[in-house]
């Protein structure tokens, strides 16, 4: 019996995916606008940022969407010290629960131009936004303090 060869190599395969109606408002909002969105349940009123296509409480569909924030509160954090591979920073950074006004629900994200000493629970927080947007999660670049 012959023996198997094996070559070395790499396959491309592209792939392009829909964010789906919540998610696509969502990235939309940072792009066009600066503004960050959320969703408001019509049974419980919920306003959950990011938002969802469906109520994670009542699971009804979603689709009342809304704006929130800018601004918001942190209501916990972490700061990093040892690299990863897909770290949004050098360490040592830090990434926090931001609870934006108007919301329920917490986002997580960087906070930039702070040292991650000085961060306090109840930190008060607004978005820094890059200057070229794309729709893309990375156009927020930080939150900074108020």
């Amino acid at each position: 019996m012959a023996e198997a060869k094996i070559m070395d190599g790499n396959i491309t395969v592209p792939y392009s995916w829909t964010t789906g109606p919540a998610i696509g408002a969502f990235l939309t909002g940072m792009r066009d606008d600066m503004k960050l969105v959320g969703v408001k349940c019509s049974k419980c009123g919920q306003v959950v940022c990011p938002p969802r296509d469906v109520c994670p409480k009542c699971f009804i569909k979603n689709d009342d969407y809304v704006t929130v924030g800018p601004a918001g509160t942190v209501v916990a954090f972490s700061v990093i010290h040892l690299p990863n591979d897909d770290q949004p920073a050098e360490p040592p950074y830090t990434l926090a629960l931001i609870n934006l006004d108007g919301a329920d629900t917490n986002l997580v994200y960087l906070l930039g131009d702070v040292d991650p000493d000085d961060v306090e629970h109840g930190m008060r927080v607004e978005p820094v936004w890059k200057e070229e947007r794309y729709g893309y999660l990375s156009d927020l670049k930080h939150f900074k303090p108020l």
